[in-house]
């Protein structure tokens, strides 16, 4: 799941590269990674009605014995999906709004790290991860 972060932080730091002038480009590129994390959640969705819970642990400072651990039970999914889902609708809504505007690269920009860092939220593991994530939405 963490990888599913940093495809997050990948597409959101390509987004304003794309040359100017290409707002539905840019929200294609942005609504197919969404749709992609949306179809990666469904794909996990059979095993989130068991009793057990996916989680991911990533050595992050090990000397205090603090990890990254994301979490995917049956409340984090919902989430997800609709962190996900709903986020695909703004983009597909964003390109066409905002035909005429300029600076759309940093719009994207912050729109797509805004809705990685709900997701990190709605994934932590522990309250420090969840802590940074909320900073993150600020």
């Amino acid at each position: 799941m963490y990888l599913v972060l940093l495809i997050y932080l990948f597409v959101a730091l390509l987004l304003p590269l794309i040359p100017g002038g290409k707002t539905q480009l840019r929200a294609l590129v942005a609504t197919g990674a969404q749709l992609g994390v949306f179809a990666y959640f469904l794909l996990r969705m059979p095993g989130a009605g068991q009793p057990g819970v996916f989680t991911e642990t990533w050595r992050w400072i090990p000397e205090i014995g603090l990890d990254l651990v994301f979490t995917l039970d049956g409340l984090s999914m919902v989430f997800a999906l609709l962190i996900t889902g709903i986020g695909a609708l703004v983009f597909l809504y964003a390109a066409s709004y905002m035909k005429s505007y300029t600076h759309t690269g940093r719009f994207f920009l912050y729109l797509f790290l805004f809705s990685g860092a709900m997701l990190g939220l709605v994934l932590s593991g522990n309250m420090i991860q969840l802590i940074h994530f909320r900073e993150f939405t600020t």
